[in-house]
């Protein structure tokens, strides 16, 4: 016999309701922690994630539930339902910051090629030893727009696009290399994928922002780079070229 409380009845179920009435209140709470000033980048990585779990979670779990008795043949039951908000939050956490990252890093990977340049790995290989981060992975995104990112949630890997390489010189490429290594060294990029992943999941990710916090890490990661290179000079010049591009781009298609 199917078990007809968990369809139309799951939300006469006090013990369900307020399941879903906590995950809500948890989203509230985390998202007041996000928001506020004094929070830490981490700290709000955490409560971003936190954020669009307990977003999700009443979703999951009423998905899942209302499917119960093919796992259990007592709905009401309590250990069932302990069960059932363990997996619902296992398979909300793996989703949120295991398998969207990996399958990020899958696309980009596959339409990519890796660098070949033995002088350049040398350097990375060097800098990220002095940096104490271990060496990333870098690939060259076919793509004629100069552009670089860093992704360090799974595993630290650094995407240059080939346009990237045909407007700047060498002093310049390492200007960014060094810049992307701070990144991955602060862990900016789970800071940018929480930020993504609010705005995807959370309605209320609107009343957020981690423009400061992003602002502060781009800076560190200009300063380490003219650090290391004793000048802003190669950093600088290679910013106004990007920009140059992008200027004419515009142009072109105005």
């Amino acid at each position: 016999m199917l078990c007809n409380e968990c369809y139309a009845g799951f939300f006469m179920e006090p013990l369900k309701m307020s399941i879903i009435t906590a995950s809500l209140m948890l989203a509230i709470g985390s998202l007041l922690m996000v928001i506020r000033k004094n929070s830490s980048s981490s700290q709000r990585i955490f409560f971003t994630y936190l954020h669009v779990f307990a977003l999700v979670f009443p979703f999951a779990f009423y998905f899942l539930f209302s499917g119960c008795q093919a796992f259990y043949t007592g709905c009401s039951k309590l250990l069932p339902i302990i069960y059932l908000i363990g997996f619902t939050g296992l398979l909300s956490a793996v989703i949120g910051s295991l398998a969207a990252p990996l399958v990020f890093l899958y696309i980009k990977a596959k339409s990519s090629r890796s660098l070949k340049s033995n002088d350049l790995q040398k350097f990375i290989e060097t800098e990220s030893s002095l940096l104490g981060v271990k060496t990333p992975k870098v690939y060259i995104i076919d793509e004629a727009s100069p552009v670089a990112f860093s992704f360090s949630n799974i595993r630290p890997v650094i995407f240059m696009s080939a346009g990237l390489f045909d407007i700047l010189n060498r002093r310049e490429i390492e200007s960014v290399l060094l810049h992307e290594l701070m990144h991955i060294k602060s862990g900016t990029s789970a800071l940018k994928f929480s930020a993504f992943l609010a705005r995807l999941f959370s309605p209320l990710a609107s009343f957020t922002t981690f423009r400061h916090e992003l602002n502060a890490e781009e800076e560190r990661a200009d300063n380490f780079s003219a650090t290391r290179q004793g000048t802003t000079r190669h950093l600088k010049s290679a910013k106004e070229k990007v920009n140059s591009f992008f200027s004419f781009s515009i142009q072109l298609r105005n």
